[in-house]
């Protein structure tokens, strides 16, 4: 059986959160850009994530918490051709379901617990005997897993879906902040290490007492990031602006991007600062040092690295307009938006075609 051209697929993709964050973006670019030959359907917790998905005019069904029962409830009314599981519990849950739709199981992040044997890192690997294909953001999350050369053979690094002129568009709206130097722009919590940020930046002032810095993003550490800058006295240097949906009209006033991630999957927001010719001053992590180079930013190993490189970039002109030009160029390579979802299709076309070549189905239609 080969899906016809009236035939769309049907994916449900289950998110553990209500929020809108890297995974988010990632979700409704691949159900937009795949709208002529895919039926997709959102299914999350509510949350923020409802607006953007009434503005994007996406199917959404709303679940209390991801469960199996609430995700079998959800299979039932949908009646998926296939489920995409968006990192590690989501696809743990969706194995446990008691019907035989075929589950792909997507990761966004490298988890910390990947690296050592343990409860969590055996049940995953269990657990993967259920996927039809692992996705992964980048080689470092099957590399650093501690089983994964047991799941090789299925799993698959596609990166995320780069869509320069989207970034630059948005970039042309929304509230236009004053020129500013240094941006940290993530969640404000314990993967991301906002705290190091922070003194990353005590000790620049002590050499650029004037630097101006903004930080994007909401998160659990929030009032121990308000508690810490009061304590180091950046109150007039640090502003913080909470979650913004569209950081990228403050973004494209920044001069640099400062990343202290302790683990990223991707570093998506990297690729964002780049589109926008703006330099990257980054930790040694996760998919980082493959959209980073020393033509665009500096990945660095230690706080004194990143602090050296961000006084360079701030007191050498020649230095900074020639990493600004980098970035552009930087950018432009990583674009694949279009090379991405062709590459999605194929997957979502081999495992329909496979799953309907004999007589089984979807036990819900």
């Amino acid at each position: 059986m080969r899906i016809n051209k009236n035939r769309k697929i049907r994916i449900m993709h289950i998110l553990r959160s209500g929020g809108y964050s890297g995974a988010e973006k990632v979700v409704i670019s691949i159900i937009k850009n795949m709208q002529d030959s895919c039926d997709a359907v959102y299914v999350s917790p509510s949350g923020y994530i409802d607006k953007i998905l009434r503005q994007e005019r996406i199917k959404y069904f709303s679940i209390k918490k991801v469960t199996v029962f609430e995700i079998a409830r959800a299979a039932k009314i949908i009646c998926p051709d296939i489920i995409q599981a968006h990192d590690y519990y989501n696809s743990m849950i969706a194995a446990c379901l008691p019907i035989h739709i075929p589950i792909i199981c997507h990761l966004h992040n490298n988890a910390p617990w990947i690296k050592n044997y343990g409860f969590k890192s055996t049940i995953f690997a269990l657990s993967c005997m259920r996927y039809k294909e692992i996705l992964t953001v980048s080689d470092s999350i099957c590399e650093e897993y501690i089983w994964g050369k047991y799941i090789q053979k299925k799993t698959k690094t596609i990166g995320n879906p780069i869509d320069t002129n989207e970034i630059i568009k948005k970039s042309e709206v929304g509230i236009e902040t004053d020129p500013f130097e240094i941006a940290y722009i993530g969640r404000l919590s314990v993967p991301k290490n906002p705290v190091r940020f922070l003194h990353i930046i005590k000790h620049i002032q002590s050499f650029l007492p004037n630097i101006t810095c903004k930080m994007i993003g909401d998160g659990e550490l929030k009032e121990k990031i308000l508690d810490e800058i009061n304590i180091l006295g950046l109150k007039c240097t640090i502003e913080i602006l909470g979650f913004k949906e569209n950081p990228y009209s403050i973004l494209k006033n920044g001069k640099i991007l400062c990343i202290t991630s302790d683990w990223e999957g991707f570093g998506l927001v990297a690729v964002e600062a780049l589109a926008l010719g703006v330099p990257v001053v980054c930790t040694n992590v996760g998919g980082l040092p493959q959209l980073v180079d020393e033509k665009c930013g500096f990945i660095c190993n230690t706080n004194h690295e990143m602090e050296v490189a961000i006084k360079r970039l701030l007191t050498d002109d020649s230095l900074y307009m020639s990493l600004h030009n980098g970035a552009l160029s930087k950018a432009k390579e990583l674009d694949n938006i279009n090379q991405y979802m062709s590459r999605m299709l194929e997957i979502y076309l081999k495992i329909f075609n496979k799953t309907n070549s004999g007589l089984q189905g979807n036990p819900y239609k």
